[in-house]
């Protein structure tokens, strides 16, 4: 019986990328991006370090320079809070969304479904007006709206979630327009952005 041959591999079946790539193009295109999101805070920390150097370094500058920080802080602070407030915000409300190969298996309130990616014909991403008011009023409110085969559906709502389903089309979609569905995630006016499907 001879050897197996250690240049031989198995094949796998990657999903795929709307330039047909495979897996390993997403995770590089994720590192890039994880990348340019870091410069701005890796900026605001040499700032500080910098700011705290010349206050030691020049004792008539430290009061002046420690304010300019405990500004910076007061400021990421609320950015925190304001970033956790849009992740963890659940307004309507998909319970469940469980993403895999073979398509999309959601669990709402009113509804239980799945979406085979074979069937997907469109996917338009909408910001409008919120179906109910909060405490402060109406506001606009992000939805995924996904044709399948003769039916439609609206996913979405939480800001965690559209970026799941986001990554999900990017991968599983090849002709999926992520420029436009980034312009979509990223605005804060009314619109609809074709991402999939004939514009």
């Amino acid at each position: 019986m001879s050897a197996p041959d250690p240049t031989r591999t198995s094949k796998l079946v990657l999903p795929r990328i709307e330039s047909g790539g495979c897996v390993g193009n997403r995770r590089r295109s994720q590192a890039t991006e994880i990348t340019k999101r870091d410069i701005p805070g890796i900026a605001l920390g040499l700032l500080v370090a910098a700011l705290l150097i010349i206050g030691k370094a020049w004792p008539e500058y430290e009061k002046l320079t420690t304010t300019v920080v405990e500004v910076i802080a007061g400021v990421v602070i609320v950015g925190l809070v304001v970033y956790l407030g849009m992740v963890f915000y659940d307004p309507v409300s998909v319970d469940r969304i469980e993403i895999s190969r073979r398509g999309i298996a959601y669990t709402t309130r009113s509804d239980v479904g799945f979406i085979p990616w074979a069937d997907v014909t469109r996917v338009v991403l909408i910001r409008g007006k919120s179906a109910f008011p909060d405490t402060s009023g109406y506001y606009n409110e992000t939805q995924w709206l996904i044709q399948f085969g003769n039916k439609s559906k609206l996913l979405g709502y939480r800001w965690r979630l559209n970026w799941k389903l986001y990554w999900a089309f990017r991968i599983n979609l090849r002709s999926f327009d992520r420029r436009s569905a980034r312009a979509g995630l990223h605005s804060w006016r009314q619109g609809r952005w074709i991402c999939f499907g004939e514009k």
